[in-house]
C-alpha cells in the first residue's frame, strides 16, 4: 500500500501500488476534469507531484516548462512510493449551475386546465389505525386485525416484508393498539407507534449522464421541500454511455460504476432530509428517471448489449425493489423503481418529459426534443407517439472543445460580437474559466453574422480577432486563471457536427412519419442547454428548425419534474406505463436516409437554405 496526500484539501488515502493518481483521486471525492475514461486524451487531468517518486508517461498536451515543474497527467502517472501532490483549481470541476426548476403544466397550457391537473393520490399511503385489543371472545389475530381496519379505510393489503411481520405484536401492544401504517401497492412497508400520518416522503431522481437532480418532497403536503444536484461520479470513467459501457465490459468495473452512483444519491439524499429535519425512515419511495444505460447502471444490471446490433437493453420496464437491496440510506422496506425505458436509447427520463409536456394527452401534433449529450427526439399527439435518438456528441456541455467547460460558475454562456469587439456574460458573473454549450452557440452565430467564419465553419482570412490559435474571445488577463480562451476551427466542427446530428434527426423522423416540420404546432425543448440558449441563434446555425420563434417552449428540466408528478399522482405514474407502451422507436443507425441528410446539415445552417427560409435572408444579406 502508498499514501498518497492531497493538497490543498490535506486529504491522506491509502491506494494499492499500481493505482493510477486519476483512480486514487476519484476515491477521495473530489471531481476532476477529466472526460477521457483515463485515456490520456483530454489533457485535463493535471496535477503537480511535489514529493516521492512515480513513473509517468509523455503527455502531448504537456509544456517542457510544465514537466520540469511535474507537472503530470494524473491518469497517465502510478506513484512508487508515498506521494503528497497539488490539484490546480484549474484541473478540478467547480460547482454547477444544475438545472433544478421546472415548468408546470399550468403555465405550458393555462387554456385547458383539466388535462393538466392529475389526482392528488401519492404512491405511498399512510393511515393511522386505533384498533381495539383483543379479548377472548374476539381473539382475532394481530395482522388480520390490522389488514381489516386498512380495508375499512379503503386500503386493502397483501403483503408484508417478513421482517416488519415479526415487529408487529410489540408495536401494537407498546402503542396501545393506536398505530400508524404506510402502505404502497398493496404492501405494508412501514409500522410505526402513534399517529405519524404526516411524515410521508419521496425522492424523485434524474439521473443525467452528466448531472445528478433530486426533490425531497412531502407527499402529505404535494409539494417539493427540498432540491440537491451533483455531478454524476461516472464522468472520469467516460464522458458518453458508450464509453462507460466498454470500461465496464473491459475493466470489469461495473461494481465501481454503480456504487459511486449509489453514493452520490446517498450524499443528495442526506443534505436534503438534515436541511429539512426529516428521518430518513419516513423517506418511502425513490423513483428515479434517466436514459437506459444509467437506469441499468443505477440496478447494476449488464449493460452490454445496449451498445450492440440489434441495440437490446436487458430492462425496458419499471422494476421494483428495496432500499435495503440497493444501499439506498431511507426506510429500509421503501420502494426503489425507475420510470420504463422504451428503447435501449430512449429512456425513461424521456417519458418523464412526455408526461411534463403533455404531448401524448394532446389532439395537435408536438415535438418534444432532449438537448444533451443524446438528443432524443419524440413526436406525437394523443394517439401516437414516436421517437428517436441522435449522438450529438459532449459538444454541447463543453467537451471536445479547447475552451470548452460544463456550465458552472465562470463559464461564457452568451457572447455578442460588434465591430470586433467582443462582450460576454458568464453564470453568476464569475471571471470567464471557458466556454459552456449555450456560450458556443451564441458565438458561433455572431461569428457567422460578423463575417468572422464561413458556413463550412472556417475563418474568413483577415477576419478581427483571428490569429494562429484560433479566434480569441477572452485575453488571459481577464480570466480566472490568466489564459486566453480561444474558440479553434476543429471547435467549430464538433459543433457542426453535433447541431447537425440534432437537427437530421429531427428531419429524418419527420420524414419516415410522413410528416414535415410544417405539421408541427408546438415545439418542446427540454434540458439545461434548451434554458440558457438564445432560441434565435440556435435555429440562426441550424440546430433547431426555422418555425415561428412562438411556437417554442422551455420545459426546463422536464425529467425530474415527470418524476415527481409520478410520486404524487399514482394517475401519473400509470400514464408512464401508457406512454412506454404507446411510444414506436426508430432506429436512425440502420436508416440509409440519416447519412446522407446528416452530411447535408454539416453547414451553417444547411447546404439546402430552403429548409431555412426565414434565416436565409440573413445569410443573404
Amino acid at each position: 500500500m502508498i499514501e498518497v496526500l492531497i493538497l490543498p484539501d490535506k486529504k491522506k488515502l491509502k491506494a494499492e501500488k499500481g493505482t493510477d493518481l486519476l483512480t486514487i483521486i476519484n476515491s477521495s471525492g473530489i471531481f476532476m476534469n477529466s472526460t477521457c475514461a483515463g485515456e490520456g486524451t483530454c489533457g485535463k487531468c493535471r496535477v503537480k507531484i511535489l514529493k516521492g517518486g512515480y513513473k509517468s508517461r509523455s503527455a502531448q498536451f504537456l509544456t517542457k516548462e510544465e514537466e520540469k515543474e511535474k507537472t503530470v497527467l494524473a491518469c497517465l502517472t502510478i506513484p512508487e512510493s508515498d506521494l503528497e501532490l497539488e490539484i490546480p483549481y484549474s484541473s478540478r470541476v467547480e460547482e454547477l449551475d444544475i438545472l433544478e426548476g421546472e415548468v408546470s403544466r399550468q403555465e405550458l397550457e393555462p387554456s385547458s386546465l383539466a388535462e393538466n391537473i392529475f389526482s392528488p393520490e401519492p404512491i405511498v399511503e399512510k393511515h393511522f389505525l386505533e384498533l381495539s385489543p383483543p379479548v377472548l371472545a374476539e381473539p382475532t389475530a394481530d395482522f388480520e386485525r390490522v389488514k381489516t381496519a386498512l380495508l375499512e379505510k379503503g386500503c386493502p393489503v397483501k403483503e408484508i416484508p417478513l421482517q416488519l411481520l415479526r415487529r408487529i405484536p410489540y408495536i401494537l401492544r407498546g402503542a396501545g393498539w393506536k398505530v400508524t401504517v404506510a402502505v404502497c401497492d398493496g404492501e405494508i412497508i412501514d409500522f410505526e407507534a402513534g399517529n405519524r400520518v404526516k411524515e410521508n416522503y419521496g425522492i424523485a431522481l434524474d439521473i443525467g449522464t452528466t448531472t445528478l437532480v433530486a426533490y425531497l418532497i412531502d407527499m402529505e403536503k404535494q409539494e417539493v421541500i427540498s432540491t440537491a444536484s451533483s455531478y454524476n461520479p461516472q464522468i472520469p470513467m467516460g464522458e458518453d454511455v458508450i464509453t462507460r459501457i466498454i470500461q465496464v465490459e473491459e475493466k470489469n468495473s461495473m461494481q465501481h460504476m454503480h456504487s459511486s452512483l449509489i453514493t452520490a444519491v446517498n450524499k443528495m439524499i442526506q443534505k436534503m432530509i438534515l436541511e429539512k429535519n426529516v428521518s430518513g425512515n419516513n423517506v418511502y419511495i425513490l423513483l428515479a428517471g434517466g436514459n437506459t444505460t444509467m437506469t441499468h447502471f443505477f440496478y447494476k444490471l449488464p449493460p452490454g448489449f445496449i451498445r450492440r446490433s440489434p441495440y437490446v437493453p436487458l430492462l425496458g420496464s419499471a422494476v421494483v425493489l428495496t432500499a435495503r437491496e440497493l444501499n439506498i440510506r431511507i426506510s429500509p422496506f421503501a420502494k426503489v423503481t425507475a420510470l420504463p425505458c422504451p428503447s435501449a436509447w430512449v429512456g425513461g427520463d424521456i417519458v418523464a418529459g412526455v408526461l411534463a409536456s403533455g404531448i401524448y394527452d394532446f389532439s395537435v401534433l408536438s415535438m418534444f426534443v432532449d438537448l444533451g449529450t443524446n438528443g432524443e427526439v419524440v413526436i406525437g399527439n394523443k394517439d401516437w407517439l414516436a421517437s428517436c435518438s441522435t449522438s450529438a456528441g459532449p459538444c454541447f456541455e463543453g467537451g471536445g472543445i479547447s475552451s470548452g467547460i460544463r456550465a458552472i460558475s465562470g463559464a461564457i454562456e452568451k457572447v455578442r460580437i460588434s465591430n470586433g469587439k467582443v462582450t460576454y456574460k458568464t453564470i453568476k458573473n464569475k471571471k470567464p474559466l471557458g466556454i459552456c454549450g449555450s456560450g458556443l452557440i451564441s458565438l458561433t452565430a455572431q461569428m457567422i453574422s460578423e463575417r468572422i467564419i464561413q458556413r463550412d465553419g472556417k475563418f474568413i482570412s483577415g477576419a478581427p480577432g483571428v490569429t494562429e490559435k484560433g479566434f480569441l474571445v477572452v485575453k488571459g488577463d481577464e480570466t480566472r486563471y490568466g489564459k486566453d480562451i480561444y474558440i479553434t476551427e476543429p471547435d467549430i466542427k464538433n459543433l457542426i457536427n453535433s447541431k447537425g446530428a440534432i437537427f437530421t434527426g429531427i428531419f429524418v423522423l419527420l420524414k419516415e412519419l410522413g410528416l414535415t416540420i410544417d405539421n408541427i404546432q408546438r415545439f418542446y425543448i427540454s434540458g439545461g442547454l434548451g434554458t440558457a440558449m438564445d432560441i434565435k441563434d440556435a435555429v440562426y446555425i441550424g440546430l433547431l428548425p426555422d418555425i415561428p420563434l412562438d411556437l417554442f417552449v422551455f420545459l426546463g428540466n422536464s425529467s425530474i419534474t415527470g418524476e415527481k408528478m409520478c410520486i404524487l399522482s399514482r394517475e401519473a405514474k400509470n400514464i408512464t406505463e401508457e406512454i412506454n407502451k404507446k411510444m414506436t422507436y426508430i432506429d436512425l443507425s440502420s436508416n440509409s436516409f440519416f447519412m446522407q441528410e446528416y452530411t447535408a446539415s454539416l453547414f451553417f445552417p444547411h447546404t439546402n437554405l430552403d429548409l431555412f427560409p426565414n434565416v436565409r435572408k440573413q445569410y443573404e444579406k
